[in-house]
């Protein structure tokens, strides 16, 4: 206490230095112009269109807007003071809807060009059936970082088996091979950064706890909403993720698969997927990562039409270009050829989908599958075989 102060100075001193508090911790975001010209697709400048700004980290798109805003005027202008730095998302409204951008609030944000409708790109990258083999790996790495420079929003997902349950298969032999051949490629997979893969039979399969304990080194999910586990031996599953993009965007992936032994029961995948259609309800794009065949899938795109798009696995015929079932679109990149064979010799297959939404509808999509040759990747993998499990 101060000396000789009166209590009600030292009561008045305390409030004032609070307020003080209060005034700097509210006034620590600077103000900066933001401002630019919004234009269609052919440059033509866009009127009316409302420029909201919102909270990137967190966005609040049922308010009808959070911190500033401005229309653009006949010569498609708009300008305002926001705080920041930092990042943020504009909101563009107009008569054909809202789309999201992403922009870094800094002091040169003055002259921004923006385009309506707000066009954004989703690139799902997807494999199926490596069956221990990871060939061509270096090429196959740069061309998902190429996409990932190109494009914020790239996943990628695995369509399930990448490990062979048969023994007489195992490119090293015993159990500690097997070991080591699973926990490679569960490690490939966690540098290369997959996003997701659902189970395949082959995982199902478990050899012993030793699949458990490689699989438990992903850095990744694992989805199979039809797949039920009453055993240790396996890791437990995930139904469906949500992906999130730049712009707040959701993408729901769910998995379906094909297997039943003990300690593991699998329901139909069609009808199981049918209950969780209420995810169209709460995301932008809704995808089924499956490993259950080729008809299997056709079923599924044929019965389930609110689907956007089936990445498929389980059958390893190549589908080179993604196909129209209805409204769905059916991908599929191809697995290791002529069974599960390992051999440096085979190619590598990248599946490419390319998912293209305005103002947050989806206007096209379309997919491709890209080969690899191949890279011998044996010295690598006896690096990681212990002497012991």
């Amino acid at each position: 206490m101060l000396r000789g102060a009166h209590p009600r100075q030292i009561s008045r001193l305390l409030l004032f230095l609070s307020a003080l508090e209060l005034l700097f911790a509210a006034g620590g975001a600077a103000a900066l112009r933001i401002g630019g010209i919004v234009q269609d697709s052919e440059g033509v400048a866009v009127a009316g269109v409302t420029v909201s700004v919102y909270d990137y980290d967190v966005p609040d798109f049922s308010a009808e807007f959070l911190g500033f805003q401005d229309t653009t005027d006949i010569a498609g202008h708009f300008e305002m003071e926001v705080d920041g730095p930092g990042d943020a998302l504009l909101l563009l409204r107009g008569d054909q809807g809202a789309g999201r951008i992403k922009i870094a609030v800094t002091e040169r944000n003055e002259s921004l060009r923006l385009s309506y409708p707000v066009r954004t790109e989703i690139v799902l990258l997807h494999d199926n059936d490596l069956h221990f083999n990871f060939n061509h790996l270096e090429a196959f790495r740069a061309s998902i970082e190429e996409y990932r420079d190109r494009c914020p929003n790239v996943f990628l997902l695995n369509a399930g088996d990448i490990l062979i349950r048969h023994p007489d298969r195992w490119p090293c032999p015993g159990e500690n091979g097997y070991y080591a051949s699973a926990s490679f490629m569960i490690e490939t997979m966690n540098d290369i950064g997959y996003d997701a893969m659902t189970v395949g039979n082959h995982e199902l399969d478990y050899i012993g706890d030793l699949t458990r304990r490689a699989m438990e080194k992903a850095q990744f999910p694992f989805l199979g909403a039809n797949i039920e586990i009453s055993t240790g031996n396996l890791p437990p599953l995930k139904s469906y993720i949500v992906l999130a993009t730049e712009e707040r965007y959701s993408v729901a992936v769910l998995g379906l698969s094909n297997f039943s032994k003990e300690g593991v029961s699998s329901v139909e995948p069609v009808e199981t997927a049918k209950r969780y259609r209420f995810l169209t309800d709460s995301h932008d794009v809704f995808t089924a990562l499956t490993h259950i065949g080729n008809s299997a899938d056709r079923r599924l795109a044929a019965e389930c039409d609110f689907l956007d798009v089936i990445i498929g696995g389980h059958t390893h015929g190549l589908l080179e270009q993604a196909e129209k079932i209805g409204g769905v679109l059916f991908a599929r990149a191809g697995g290791t050829p002529g069974g599960h064979p390992v051999d440096p010799a085979l190619p590598k297959f990248l599946g490419v989908v390319k998912i293209v939404m305005e103002n947050g509808r989806i206007v096209e999509k379309n997919g491709h599958v890209e080969t690899f040759s191949a890279v011998p990747v044996e010295a690598e993998l006896e690096e990681k075989i212990a002497p012991g499990l």
